[in-house]
């Protein structure tokens, strides 16, 4: 295995406990109740900032939240033997074809085990023909409407596709050997993964160097699918990754660099909106000789940006460098794996200004929420901390908004935060105008500053809830609410299209990182590619603010920070 160990073992384990709690919960029975551990420490597991492996080697395996003996062990077991025999023998036991069920939006694994135990239901195939014969009507919570959107979902069944992080995981890998081999002269990442596309059907590099040296290189990694090592074809190295997404690199000229980076990058919209491309070594003398400026990455898909190009209207885009702080990250008060000093520290290493703490409130209690007591308690280490770093720290938190629109803290602790942010991590099922008033009643509360990952969805498998964000806009705009654009790359949500529908109207966005961990604060790099897919500029988003512009925002507001 050639790909870093530390990214490579934390997202296989990461992967596999998940794993662990849908087959628990498919098989039903007393042990249901153990899934939530799995996917516990599955999150910690993912926000390490450090090598599962180097930990373990330490002894440190329980320093981990939501690590003890039994899991630890596992652990070991995966990195002495790269396996575990316990989820074997759930896989053994539940057919395969069951957990593709999960595949499907709004089937869970509670619900895959239900259709497998009451209709006998392991596969996707098998779920269609239920479906059409009136099977489902036999069990309870599958109405017309439920059988239809299973329906629809079923003929829409895609290819794989990774989320942003793994895509450039892959891409950046890859890209280091490719550059190592002999004879070739540049390689560079392309694609969707290029363009910050949530989600990425295929990897794609450019390369200037023989395909068969390349071909060669990359033989020894232990990442493709059973189907074969990378073989050269006629203008590019082709493989299949082992998570069944296609690897395309395309060889090239050195003197034609630039437009095979054009060609690899861009939409077919975008490309269709262009002229022929002349061969050039460098994508800027390609859109040049085109009487075009260098149209970023990120805006190619043809939404209106080569129209743009022609007329010089092009956006001043949001850089990662544009961010002054973090407004969206826990600390182990929650779910989240490091305190809030180390938080502090690790958000000042990367320049950041000003750091917000926004753990979960009480009622989600799988994240280990907070409720007023453990809020006051927090406030006066955060003060500690920020006495003792100068940082500008805030305390807030991410607060569950309930199934009829409330929210989980009582107005005293709202007002004792410093910024509230208002997240629906429930009652998904419920329809889009009951959802949507659910939110808007968030919205509409005085002490809210913001909506989290206002869509909801959980890429790849869990799409967006059925709310109306155009509604959702039009009251944050009205109410003078920020939504956010989330970096965690299971979420970029808001996604491009939608903020910049959110910005147009003048609702401020703010671009964070979700961390759970010191490591996913460089998650906010997503957060950014995002923003950028909406033609966000900097003075759009509440976070490219000193933080006494933030501050002051704030006291405009709701006058809360005349204690600091």
């Amino acid at each position: 295995m050639s790909l870093p160990s530390g990214w490579q073992t934390n997202r296989a384990l990461y992967l596999l406990f998940n794993r662990f709690a849908d087959l628990i919960e498919i098989e039903g029975g007393e042990d249901s109740k153990k899934s939530s551990s799995y996917r516990r420490a599955a999150i910690a597991l993912r926000n390490l900032d450090q090598p599962v492996d180097t930990m373990a080697a330490e002894g440190r395996l329980r320093e981990i939240p939501g690590i003890g003996p039994v899991l630890a062990a596992k652990i070991q077991e995966y990195l002495q033997t790269g396996a575990i025999a316990a989820l074997q023998r759930l896989e053994d036991e539940v057919p395969p074809g069951v957990v593709d069920l999960l595949d499907l939006p709004g089937v869970g694994a509670r619900t895959a085990g239900t259709l497998w135990h009451a209709l006998h239901v392991a596969s996707p195939a098998e779920l269609e023909t239920a479906i059409r014969a009136g099977r489902l009507q036999d069990i309870g919570g599958f109405g017309p409407k439920k059988e239809q959107a299973l329906l629809a979902a079923l003929a829409g069944l895609s290819s794989p596709r990774l989320i942003l992080s793994e895509a450039w995981g892959i891409a950046e890998a890859l890209r280091d050997r490719v550059a190592a081999v002999p004879g070739t002269s540049r390689v560079e990442v392309a694609g969707e993964a290029r363009r910050g596309c949530p989600l990425s059907a295929a990897v794609t590099l450019v390369a200037a160097g023989a395909g068969p040296a390349i071909a060669a290189a990359l033989s020894g990694l232990a990442i493709w699918a059973r189907d074969g090592a990378p073989k050269p074809v006629a203008s590019a190295v082709t493989a299949t990754l082992e998570a069944g997404v296609p690897l395309r690199i395309v060889l090239s000229p050195p003197l034609a660099f630039g437009t095979a980076m054009c060609l690899a990058t861009g939409s077919p919209a975008h490309l269709a909106a262009l002229a022929d491309l002349p061969a050039a070594a460098d994508e800027e003398a390609v859109y040049g000789a085109l009487g075009l400026p260098w149209i970023a990455p990120e805006l190619r898909e043809g939404t209106g940006e080569v129209g743009a190009a022609r007329a010089g209207t092009l956006p001043r885009l949001l850089r990662e460098g544009d961010i002054k702080g973090d407004l969206h990250t826990h600390t182990r008060w929650s779910d989240g794996s490091a305190s809030v000093a180390e938080m502090a520290a690790a958000a000042a290493a990367r320049g950041d200004r000003y750091l917000a703490i926004t753990d979960h409130s009480r009622a989600l209690v799988i994240a280990h929420g907070l409720g007023p007591e453990e809020i006051r308690r927090q406030r006066r280490e955060i003060d500690d901390v920020r006495a003792s770093t100068g940082m500008t720290l805030l305390q807030g938190c991410e607060v569950e908004v309930l199934a009829d629109g409330r929210l989980d803290l009582d107005d005293e602790s709202l007002h004792s935060l410093d910024f509230v942010i208002a997240s629906l991590h429930s009652r998904f099922g419920q329809d889009g105008p009951t959802i949507t008033e659910r939110a808007l009643r968030a919205v509409r509360h005085p002490l809210v500053d913001m909506v989290g990952h206002p869509s909801g969805r959980r890429l790849p498998e869990r799409p967006e809830y059925p709310i109306d964000l155009e509604r959702l806009i039009d009251a944050a705009a009205e109410c003078g609410k920020a939504l956010e654009v989330n970096g965690s790359p299971e979420r970029c949500d808001l996604d491009g299209a939608w903020a910049r529908r959110a910005a147009a109207r003048g609702v401020a966005i703010s671009v964070d990182s979700d961390a759970h961990g010191l490591g996913g604060l460089a998650f906010r790099r997503f957060g950014v590619m995002t923003a950028r897919r909406g033609w966000l500029q900097p003075e759009q988003a509440l976070n490219t603010r000193e933080p006494s512009d933030l501050l002051a925002w704030l006291r405009s507001r709701r006058g809360r920070l005349g204690h600091k």
